[in-house]
């Protein structure tokens, strides 16, 4: 999926004020970095605070069948930290993060056997208990958002749509270059830590807002009928038997 991704950079410095000799132009700087990167900055001083917005143009339109949701997944992922940030020691994490991959996939398989074997589940499921709480301890919960948090960061969110999935808060102006490189960290260093746990997030999330909710079963059931051979036609959360499913090496390709 990243490979796919096309990037936007939108800085907005304070709350703009439109030029006095024409209310509808906007002095907005454009800059396209040699990586394609696009940089849009409108600039004023009445405040000392930049107000930043990380554009991926990218969301469920770009999935396939088999694979919905997994844009919105990756929102909540890439708040799970990076290499170096989210971690106590990232070179003994990573062996326990493939570790938890590899006894998932041997559970998925031995899953879908037949006949059942119990006694095999029941072991590889308390191995991946144990592995999982062997990787939480080098976990550091949150640390992303309590450095953003920390420097005097606000409205720090982000959400996904049908075609761009967006990151946005707001900062003192002197945190600009803190912005940069925490963005640039998690946009090429994520670590997927934690997923199994985040997907039955996204899933409760699915049930509360779709499963449960009659308004969010009709826009579902009529976005999927409006667009019969359009991907408009696909949920942004997913379909639950998609998300069941997805694993993080889908995710990371």
């Amino acid at each position: 999926m990243r490979s796919a991704i096309a990037l936007a950079l939108v800085l907005i410095l304070t709350r703009s004020a439109p030029a006095a000799d024409n209310p509808l132009r906007l002095d907005v700087i454009e800059h396209r970095l040699p990586n394609g990167l696009t940089l849009l900055i409108l600039e004023h001083r009445q405040a000392p605070i930049v107000a930043c917005a990380l554009v991926y143009r990218v969301g469920s339109v770009n999935e396939e069948i088999g694979a919905t949701g997994i844009t919105h997944l990756l929102e909540h992922m890439m708040f799970k930290g990076t290499e170096s940030v989210g971690t106590r020691d990232f070179r003994r994490e990573k062996p326990l993060l493939d570790t938890i991959q590899n006894l998932r996939e041997q559970l998925a398989s031995l899953e879908d056997r037949t006949p059942p074997d119990p006694a095999r589940e029941k072991r590889l499921r308390e191995e991946i208990e144990k592995a999982e709480r062997d990787a939480g301890a080098f976990a550091v919960q949150n640390e992303l958002w309590k450095l953003y948090t920390r420097h005097g960061a606000t409205r720090l969110n982000a959400f996904t749509g049908r075609d761009r999935t967006v990151y946005v808060c707001s900062l003192p102006a002197n945190r600009l270059e803190l912005w940069m490189q925490l963005e640039s960290d998690r946009m090429q260093h994520a670590v997927f830590r934690e997923f199994y746990r985040e997907r039955d997030v996204v899933l409760e999330e699915r049930r509360l807002s779709v499963e449960d909710s009659p308004e969010g079963a009709f826009d579902e059931a009529l976005q999927a009928t409006a667009f019969i051979a359009h991907p408009y036609r696909w949920p942004v959360i997913g379909w639950k038997s998609d998300l069941e499913h997805l694993t993080p090496d889908v995710l990371a390709s």
